[in-house]
């Protein structure tokens, strides 16, 4: 019995952190506008915040996909870009809530707009979270977007 009860105290301490990342939730900056509300408990679900109602006002999307693999969403983003001619600006991999994510900047022409879009797929037991920021190219980042993606990302 002395030999089990360390290997049940290891086995609890490692499901916490799993179960921690299942339930972690993005909290979009309060000044945001929650303008789509996803549906729960859909296969995919999408919530969407603006910072203002104008038409070309940023925006912040956070879908959820329990159908799509971290892997098949990250060729998904690749594939889209090389097919629709949108260039990739960034592409590499980062640290989220735990596990090892992937962030694109990616680049789209729309007439004689340019919107710059920041990805983040973040992998999680029941399939994918990604956030993404969008705005147009001549506003650049928002702190406070930043800011609430840093502390989704905080383990």
């Amino acid at each position: 019995m002395r030999a089990i009860r360390p290997l049940l105290a290891i086995a609890t301490l490692c499901a916490f952190p799993l179960a921690a990342a299942a339930e972690k939730t993005f909290v979009a900056p309060a000044s945001w506008t929650h303008v789509v509300i996803g549906t729960p408990g859909a296969s995919r679900t999408v919530d969407v915040w603006k910072i203002n109602s104008s038409a070309n006002a940023p925006t912040v999307n956070v879908t959820i996909d329990t159908a799509q693999s971290y892997a098949d969403a990250i060729a998904a983003v690749r594939a889209n870009a090389q097919n629709g001619g949108i260039k990739i600006k960034i592409d590499k991999d980062r640290p989220c809530a735990g596990v090892t994510a992937h962030e694109f900047d990616i680049e789209l022409e729309a007439g004689d707009l340019t919107i710059l879009t920041t990805y983040t797929i973040v992998p999680d037991p029941k399939g994918i979270t990604r956030i993404a920021f969008s705005r147009p190219s001549n506003m650049g980042t928002n702190k406070e977007v930043t800011a609430a993606v840093e502390a989704f990302c905080t383990p």
